[in-house]
This record gives structure tokens, sequence and C-alpha cells, in this order.
């Protein structure tokens, strides 16, 4: 079976520490999770199903749910590899029936269809090979009306602006 992440990289272990490290090395960490969660005021029918890839420690699942507090007719469910995580993320939104996480590769759970996929700085930890096939797969999954918030690291269209982006990211980070 072919690895979804690539080699190398681990989330293995520092589930006490990631919540303030991404914070602190991913510029408008919390920024991007308001916007997921008004984003869900446009693509929630009626018994909506939520799927967000690599859920970590369910920082955005709660903020989500509580967003949509009103709304018991949502499903959530968040998928991680990574059982340390999951147990916060558990932890975090215990009491919550909407709720659901599963400890499982990306690439390889089944997670039927939905209203809102929400994939939040996951996909560059996938590897190249097998991210064409995420976003098919996040593509069939999607119901008419459907959406995908991806957010995510990206590489400028060209050296300059890389370089630009680079140099902005650091100082983020030193700031930090």
């Amino acid at each position: 079976r072919l690895s979804t992440f690539h080699e190398g990289w681990t989330f293995e272990g520092i589930e006490d520490q990631f919540d303030e490290h991404v914070r602190l090395s991913v510029p408008l960490y919390d920024e991007g999770h308001e916007l997921a969660c008004r984003l869900g005021d446009f693509f929630l029918p009626p018994n909506a199903s939520v799927v967000e890839l690599g859920t970590s420690t369910g920082v955005l699942a709660k903020k989500f749910l509580d967003y949509h507090k009103d709304r018991g007719d949502i499903r959530y469910v968040g998928i991680d590899r990574v059982e340390g995580m999951l147990t916060v993320a558990r932890q975090r939104c215990q009491g919550d029936k909407r709720a659901e996480f599963i400890h499982d590769d990306i690439a390889a759970a089944t997670f039927g269809e939905a209203s809102l996929v929400l994939s939040y700085c996951t996909m560059q930890f996938v590897h190249p090979r097998v991210r064409q096939e995420m976003f098919d797969k996040v593509y069939r999954s999607l119901q008419w009306g459907g959406a995908f918030f991806l957010f995510e690291k990206v590489r400028a269209p060209d050296a300059r602006f890389q370089d630009i982006a680079t140099q902005l990211y650091h100082e983020f980070k030193l700031r930090n």
C-alpha cells in the first residue's frame, strides 16, 4: 500500500505541544479556522455531513461545532492517523454527540458523502504521488453544492515571489 505521508514526518507523541506550535508556525491559523466556520453557513444543508482530513487535536472541530451550536443535525467526522491526537480531539469535543473521530490514514479512510470537507494544513504532508488521488476522492465524496475548504501553504508561481513569501514566513516565525 502506498504511504500517504512523506517519509520522515511524524506527529506521534507531540499532541501536548501541537496546538501551541502550530499557532506559532502557521500564519493566520486562528483566522483560517474562523473562515472555515463561517463558510459552513453556506454549505450546510439539513442533516449535513462535515469531514475534516487530518483533524489533529480537534481545535477546528470544536470551534466549528461551537460556532454551529444551534445545528443539532450536523455530523462532524474528523480523521487522523495519530491516535494521540485523536485522544485529545475526543476529550476536547467530549459531550458533543455530533462529533466522531476516526483513526485512519486519510487515503484509506471511507467517509461517504459530505456537504463540506475541510483540509487544514494537511495536504502538504501527503506524498505528491497520492495527492491527486486525495483530491479526486474528496471531489467524489462531495454532495451536489458541497464544498472543499483547503487551507494550505503553497509555492509561489516564480522564484522572485517564492523568495518574498519565504522571507515573510521566516520573519513571522522569528517574531513568534
